[in-house]
């Protein structure tokens, strides 16, 4: 079977569709990639309101209302329950929308963050998804995914134990190419899942 965008969006959605696997990603706020993320928003201050594509539950949304209690929060998120779970705990609106697709306008938010969501993408998908975040016009984009070509890994459609399938892209060719410039780019060591690198990226 040909791995594409739309195997890899039903897979996740599929297997994230109760409660207990909402509940466990929701309380999973103590991860490593999460750290680095809060870290890489201490970089990109001030700002008033940030999105996260690809939530899932919520737990990183959960980190930042925690951090930034007056920041404004968004994000959007494909499965329904991962969905709702973020939308109720956090009483903000979730966009059920799919990557590359983007319900995100002009100028709503100053920081877009995405975070082992574009590593479900092929390629085409993930510079159609990165030219459509630049033309929300944001201040800032923090982007935490697999990369290969990072301390040996390599580049394509990976498995992760056998059983996850997912892209690792070359970020610091794919972001230029689809009109960000990189500001800090460092590694994620140990790798958390395969998570190896966190960027943040302006708009060119």
């Amino acid at each position: 079977m040909t791995v594409t965008t739309a195997t890899l969006r039903d897979w996740w959605c599929d297997t994230h569709a109760t409660e207990a696997t909402a509940a466990q990603m929701w309380h999973s706020t103590d991860g490593r990639q999460r750290e680095h993320a809060l870290m890489a928003t201490e970089l990109v201050k001030p700002f008033t309101s940030l999105y996260e594509v690809g939530c899932g539950s919520g737990p990183n949304l959960r980190l930042l209302r925690e951090r930034y209690p007056t920041v404004r929060l968004g994000g959007s998120e494909p499965g329904e329950t991962m969905a709702q779970w973020a939308a109720d705990r956090l009483q903000i609106h979730i966009d059920r929308v799919p990557l590359p697709e983007l319900a995100i306008k002009h100028k709503d938010w100053d920081v877009i963050l995405a975070m082992y969501v574009l590593a479900y993408l092929d390629e085409e998908d993930v510079i159609l998804a990165l030219r459509r975040m630049r033309d929300a016009a944001p201040r800032a984009l923090i982007l935490a995914e697999p990369t290969g070509g990072v301390l040996g890994s390599p580049y394509g459609l990976a498995s992760r134990n056998g059983a996850l399938p997912e892209w690792y892209h070359d970020y610091a060719r794919l972001l230029p190419a689809s009109g960000w410039a990189i500001q800090w780019r460092w590694l994620v060591m140990p790798p958390v899942d395969g998570l190896n690198v966190l960027t943040i990226a302006v708009p060119i």
